[in-house]
């Protein structure tokens, strides 16, 4: 039995042991509301001034990992110098997230698979169920995440092992960017925007979105609003790095990070495969969600949300969204497709996403 297999047998003990899950946010208030709004780039006045809270919010409240009290090890301690990848979530809201409510979150490990990857190896592709509860106890969310974990690589063996097929960043003139810009502003105007209605039908569009070019401030943007058990500093690092050596990497001129840097760090970023900094997987779900909210507006909400990620999006990228109507059903509920595409017209993303429109 391999030091892998080990590993595995004690991660498939803890499958269907529920454990408690600590959240950046933790309150649902109007300040968190609009830090997470802003971390996405939706300027939504629901989410600022009309008391509103986007469904991906919940995102922020399990953020930070396992409480110090849960009985079970994590993914990633049992998987020590695994890097993850993150590849998408099926959610089901139950309930519209309120403020000034309290949401407390459990996360169980549903089911772990290994298969042999010709570039990565040994992989591990772990399913982790979460929900979520208001203080009434009501069940507002569930959603089931799926992660992709690998060996690292070693820090040595990265200089020319970034993949080629990701190729160079890609270079913009400042009549690209404005031409970007403009397209942007206008996406959300009401001349512009397709709305949610009385007479939805298959085919109807979504509207669009465009994201980008990805930076290191778009990160940081997403990170304000949804926190990191892994953005850590001076002693809370030297803390975590002291009780587990394997989560210290270092980049290209030896200073500690974790692993949370492969997001902006180039050189952790190809110890993890890829060729320079790349998103989180839970942002471009939310900007995926974005396109439908600000479609359904006040007119319906999500209740259900199919996520998957595709391909890596990388610092520099531009993503543009879209989407239309698949089928109205019998009940009313609104099934829609939304697709996520890079400069290089790659599909990075796509989700299947069904809105409940509001009885008028």
């Amino acid at each position: 039995m391999t030091d892998l297999h080990e590993r595995i047998d004690l991660l498939r003990t803890t499958i269907g042991v529920r454990v408690p899950v600590v959240g950046w946010n933790r309150w649902v208030t109007t300040e968190s509301v609009r830090h997470f709004a802003a971390g996405i780039g939706d300027d939504s006045p629901r989410w600022t001034r009309d008391g509103q809270v986007p469904p991906t919010y919940l995102y922020s409240c399990s953020s930070v990992g396992r409480a110090d009290a849960a009985s079970t090890p994590a993914p990633a301690s049992c998987l020590a110098g695994y890097a993850t990848l993150w590849k998408g979530d099926h959610w089901t809201f139950h309930s519209a997230v309120e403020v000034d409510r309290r949401v407390t979150t459990t996360v169980e490990l549903s089911a772990v698979e290994v298969r042999s990857s010709r570039r990565r190896g040994e992989v591990v592709e772990l399913e982790e169920l979460f929900r979520y509860h208001d203080d009434t106890g009501t069940l507002l969310a569930e959603c089931r995440k799926r992660t992709m974990r690998f060996p690292r690589r070693d820090r040595t063996d990265t200089a020319d092992s970034a993949p080629p097929t990701f190729g160079e960043p890609p270079t913009y003139t400042p009549e690209d960017i404005d031409a970007l810009m403009r397209e942007s502003l206008c996406e959300n105007t009401p001349d512009a925007r397709a709305t949610l209605g009385p007479d939805v039908c298959a085919g109807d569009g979504l509207g669009t979105l465009v994201k980008g070019p990805l930076t290191v401030t778009s990160i940081i943007a997403w990170l304000l609003g949804w926190g990191s058990p892994l953005v850590l500093t001076d002693r809370y690092a030297h803390r975590m790095w002291s009780a587990d050596p394997a989560t210290r990497l270092f980049g290209e001129h030896g200073y500690p990070d974790t692993a949370e840097a492969g997001h902006w760090d180039t050189t952790i970023a190809r110890q993890n495969g890829l060729a320079r900094g790349y998103d989180f997987g839970a942002q471009r779900i939310s900007w995926l969600a974005q396109l439908v909210t600000d479609w359904c507006a006040d007119a319906g909400r999500i209740v259900v949300l199919d996520a998957d990620l595709l391909a890596p999006n990388l610092i520099g990228d531009v993503t543009r969204i879209g989407g239309e109507v698949c089928a109205v059903h019998d009940d009313g509920l609104v099934e829609c497709e939304v697709i996520a595409r890079n400069q290089r017209d790659e599909t990075t993303a796509s989700a299947r996403v069904v809105v409940r429109p509001h009885e008028h």
